[in-house]
């Protein structure tokens, strides 16, 4: 996770993982979580990192938090 933006109960993450797979496990684990609803993929880049070389996708995922408890 490079960015974590909170607007009330809205929330915003932008990182890096090393695969498309990783992303989508992310949002379907946020999606299975009783505090979280509407957890969508609104944007993912493929690239190859200059540091290491190695290919990673950027990613930005919105969703809410349906309970703070």
């Amino acid at each position: 996770i490079k960015e974590l933006v909170i607007d009330n109960e809205n929330m915003t993450v932008k990182g890096e993982a090393l695969s498309y797979t990783s992303v989508g496990n992310f949002v379907g684990n946020l999606r299975s979580s009783i505090f979280i609803r509407e957890a969508n993929i609104k944007s993912t880049t493929s690239t190859v990192r200059e540091s290491d070389k190695r290919r990673i996708e950027s990613f930005e995922i919105h969703f809410a938090v349906s309970r703070f408890e």
